[in-house]
């Protein structure tokens, strides 16, 4: 699954995380991309949730992409 766009409280990652958690039970395989930059405040909230047990190895947190790094997220 992939997330792509500014890190911002208001975007909802607090709630995406969660609910991926959730949709790896039936689908162990689901990996969640993190693709963005934002402020400091933003990137360190991201940084901390995806560094939660519940999303050990199974999300990733790349930063801000462009070109042919961005289309890849997408594939």
């Amino acid at each position: 699954m992939l997330f792509l766009g500014r890190l911002d409280p208001k975007k909802g990652l607090d709630l995406l995380v969660p609910a991926v958690e959730q949709l790896r039970t039936g689908t162990p395989a689901l990996h969640l991309l993190v693709v963005g930059a934002g402020d400091a405040a933003s990137t360190a909230e991201a940084d901390r949730l995806l560094r939660q047990p519940v999303a050990d190895g199974w999300a990733t947190r790349l930063g801000f992409l462009t070109g042919e790094a961005k289309a890849a997220a997408f594939a």
